[in-house]
């Protein structure tokens, strides 16, 4: 059974939260308004906004669906012993090459 890693209640208890798109549209609307009227232009938190705003479904997915991770630190953490050794060996080899 899967549990939260967070909280260890089984994911069949947690409920999706329900998310109001309007609100989330609006609100990424103002901000973006706000950056658009500052001097000098913040560009990266105006991609940012913009990004959100195109791929808001995906954004928010973990709010609806329990088994969706927050963030992805399990990914690099997967990722990251793998980096550590090929930058000790320098390269991943097999026998026949090296």
């Amino acid at each position: 059974m899967n549990m939260c890693q967070g909280c260890g209640t089984s994911l069949r208890e947690v409920k999706p939260f329900k998310v109001d798109v309007r609100q989330v549209d609006r609100i990424l609307a103002e901000v973006q308004h706000r950056l658009e009227t500052m001097t000098p232009l913040p560009k990266k938190a105006l991609a940012f906004v913009r990004r959100l705003q195109k791929r808001k479904e995906e954004a928010l997915r973990f709010l609806r669906e329990a088994h969706v991770p927050f963030d992805n630190n399990q990914a690099k953490r997967d990722l990251g012993m793998v980096k550590v050794k090929e930058n000790i060996s320098g390269t991943f080899r097999e026998d026949t090459f090296a």
